[in-house]
């Protein structure tokens, strides 16, 4: 009796020997194509996106496109599986000759992945996993299925040399007209408090932060120059910055108390998240805006007020720039700061509070660069009505710092990475101590 592939393992089943057999050809075929030189692409690209004109120049020299795959474009692909921080992915495809081809290529190529967003796997930034790309070291197949094992890819990896510069201005030519905003408790306007915010309460007293907000917008740049895979100048920041906001407080006293309050909220920020492609390459710039809050109040008598300021200022430019000969410098902005006040309660209060609002703008281009500004406004306001006059007045000063901190995140010389790695925290700025005019209103009754 002949021996059939079941009943001898020597035997292989012969849809073992297919898949086989083309395994064998693909990697022939792969063999026999030269592994491609690497690819110049150079151009400007124009266009709008939520209000912002955004304008690319380019030129590149680094891995051909056809090394850079987006997952939701591969050929017969079924599904996509990820772990949470997509550092294996399971690809199944509709037949094992898509399988096979993809083995192959993932195998004999240094190949890159982006995409995935289609089949509910994306790969992309986000302030925890930070990465766009990640480079293929290791595949697998399992029947109509690859698993796929990646590791995070930088700029640095795909660009031999780069010379690249963005820029995102108010889109006056475009549909609607917008900075770029990133906002604290900010409504969609960027204009104004999205709602109250509690920064303390107990028995005998209340904190309410009842109209604050602090709206950040500029225009973004940034450039970067790449020579033999390593970063060799990088430039950023914000141009024509504004900050608009308000600090007004909702003090209730049921007895003389006092209280201390410095926490950090979770808020999400209204922040706006750019992204971009320069051929099959994907950037990203985002942001975010952790806020810290704060607060001393002393209660004389029992009562209610609400004080605070309106804050309008001009900050200018806020740029830092990096290279391996200066390092990290700083161009400082020339503020120029507008408070004013507001207040209105009972002819029987009395108390006195510092109040504090301090977000940390931050800007993230996905795995070159994180840049963050401190903007730090300190208000010191003492507020006292009079029962003889009817009136309540409130007398304050304010005190502004802004710092800068930066970190890299791109391959640059070993040599200087103590020095590189990591700039700041850094004070850049400091208005001193400096008066608000005084301001009395009638009392309320």
């Amino acid at each position: 009796k002949a021996s059939t592939a079941q009943e001898n393992p020597q035997f292989p089943n012969m849809h073992t020997v297919r898949f086989s057999w083309a395994v064998l050809a693909l990697a022939a075929f792969v063999a026999a194509v030269p592994a491609g030189e690497l690819e110049v692409k150079e151009g400007s690209v124009e266009f709008c996106q939520a209000g912002k004109a955004i304008h690319i120049d380019y030129r590149t020299r680094g891995v051909g496109g056809e090394k850079i795959i987006n997952i939701d474009k591969l050929d017969g692909l079924h599904s996509v599986e990820c772990d949470l921080d997509h550092t294996q992915l399971k690809v199944k495809f509709h037949n094992d000759l898509y399988a096979a081809k993809y083995l192959v290529e993932f195998t004999v190529m240094s190949t890159f992945l982006t995409g995935g967003e289609k089949h509910g796997c994306p790969i992309k930034a986000d302030p925890t996993h930070n990465f766009l790309m990640r480079r293929v070291v290791g595949v697998s197949e399992d029947g109509r299925s690859l698993k796929i094992h990646t590791a995070p890819a930088r700029y640095d990896d795909i660009y031999e040399s780069a010379d690249i510069l963005f820029n995102a201005v108010r889109g006056d030519s475009c549909s609607e007209s917008k900075h770029v905003c990133v906002g604290v408790n900010t409504d969609d306007t960027c204009e104004n408090a999205a709602g109250p915010i509690p920064v303390f309460a107990n028995e005998f007293l209340t904190l309410t932060c009842s109209d604050c907000f602090i709206a950040f917008e500029a225009d973004v740049f940034f450039a970067i120059k790449i020579k033999d895979w390593k970063l060799q100048t990088l430039e950023a920041g914000f141009r024509n910055a504004t900050v608009n906001g308000d600090l007004t407080l909702d003090l209730l006293a049921t007895t003389s108390w006092s209280t201390g309050v410095d926490k950090t909220l979770s808020i999400v920020p209204h922040a706006d998240l750019i992204s971009f492609n320069i051929g099959p390459v994907p950037f990203v710039i985002w942001f975010e805006a952790p806020l810290e809050i704060k607060a001393n109040a002393m209660f004389h008598a029992t009562a209610e007020a609400i004080a605070g300021v309106r804050m309008n200022w001009t900050i200018g430019d806020y740029t830092i720039k990096w290279d391996p000969t200066n390092h990290w410098e700083h161009i400082k902005p020339t503020p120029k700061l507008h408070f004013l006040p507001s207040v209105s309660g009972s002819a029987s209060f009395d108390a006195t509070a510092d109040f504090a609002v301090i977000p940390s703008v931050g800007m993230h281009v996905d795995n070159l660069f994180k840049y963050a500004i401190t903007i730090a406004p300190q208000v010191n306001m003492e507020v006292q009505g009079s029962t003889e006059t009817q009136q309540i007045c409130e007398t304050a000063t304010y005190n502004v710092d802004l710092s800068s901190e930066a970190e890299m995140q791109i391959n640059i010389n070993s040599l200087n990475i103590h020095i590189d790695k990591v700039y700041g925290p850094k004070l850049i700025w400091s208005s001193g101590t400096q008066n608000i005019s005084h301001a009395c209103v009638p009392a309320k009754l």
